[in-house]
């Protein structure tokens, strides 16, 4: 649509011309995911022992009596189908949720980056190109509660830009609740970094400390109670639980130096760019989690830290896209 006097193209016209572009985007790289995570539950899925481990067993190993949430929600869905429709189901179920993150993600960089619109379009088309590297860790070791996870994860960083702190703390403590069933460790991460940031970063002290308290906690509770109430006599086998030694072997480097190489670009951009609080909220949080990530988890395992990964295109793109933007003194 067009400016009758000046003939120019409204910045209405132009939103809507950039949320659609960002559909068309958004959908062939969802289903593009969620084909290969169909056919990955096809090889090693419906028809193998793994999957029974995985619906009946689970409880029996620690890792899968802490991540029950999805079992308890889709199970019912899941004993109605056959093996050959269950690979289907779960590929169903990744891409509406990983469609849900990619939107919930890009309503957070629009709320972020400047409505110049050079700057606006550089941002969000750095954000688009960003989005391949998280994209493509998601279906290798999959795991049904990684984009779950990521949609929360993202719920979750864009309440803070919420002005209704009472909404805001309402949704942060069900995240922390839902999330404590899901993957604790990540809602626990953020009740950590967003009490810590709160505390060294005065404006943010009487908006963000309560919620980052209640969301620590909350979540802790629910660990503490799946571990030793609920689950009490579960193991992780014959795999030690810090695995920091591990995951500098050289098996195990290869993984990490890949997934961790764009964060390190990230960085050094960051370095020359002023940052928003909630960037370096981002940006404090990814690094506490994957601390977390390769003291206990695997190296290989990068589906572990998709979720960051996903929340740091926001950044990526912001950044990218005003250093696209910047004109030189």
């Amino acid at each position: 649509m067009q400016n009758n006097l000046t003939g120019k193209t409204t910045p209405t016209a132009l939103a809507r011309r950039e949320s659609r572009l960002v559909h068309w985007f958004f959908v062939p790289a969802v289903l593009t995911v969620a084909h290969y995570v169909r056919l990955v539950w096809y090889e090693t899925g419906a028809n193998s022992p793994n999957w029974k481990f995985r619906r009946v067993g689970a409880v029996r190993y620690a890792p899968a009596a802490y991540r029950r949430l999805f079992w308890w929600v889709f199970q019912p869905f899941l004993d109605r189908l056959g093996p050959l429709h269950i690979p289907n189901f779960l590929a169903a179920v990744d891409a509406v949720f990983l469609y849900a993150t990619l939107w919930l993600l890009y309503r957070l960089l629009r709320r972020t980056v400047s409505e110049s619109w050079p700057e606006r379009t550089a941002a969000v088309g750095c954000f688009m190109a960003a989005l391949i590297f998280p994209l493509a860790w998601i279906v290798p070791y999959q795991r049904p509660e990684t984009t779950p996870t990521a949609m929360l994860l993202a719920t979750a960083l864009l309440s803070l830009t919420w002005t209704n702190r009472y909404a805001r703390l309402a949704l942060l403590c069900g995240y922390a609740l839902v999330q404590g069933f899901l993957r604790a460790d990540v809602a626990f991460v953020f009740g950590v970094t967003l009490l810590l940031f709160s505390l060294f970063h005065r404006p943010w002290r009487a908006k963000y400390l309560l919620e980052g308290a209640l969301v620590a906690c909350l979540s802790g509770g629910v660990q503490a109670y799946l571990q030793f109430v609920k689950y009490p006599n579960v193991t992780y086998g014959d795999v030690a639980v810090v695995q920091l030694r591990n995951n500098f072997n050289h098996r195990q480097i290869e993984f990490l130096l890949v997934a961790v190489l764009p964060v390190v670009m990230l960085l050094w951009f960051c370095l020359r760019r002023k940052l928003s609080a909630i960037e370096v909220f981002i940006l404090a949080f990814s690094m506490l989690y994957g601390i977390l990530w390769l003291t206990v988890g695997s190296a290989c395992e990068v589906r572990i830290f998709v979720p960051c990964l996903l929340a740091l295109c926001v950044v990526a793109g912001r950044v990218m896209g005003s250093y696209l933007t910047a004109v030189d003194a």
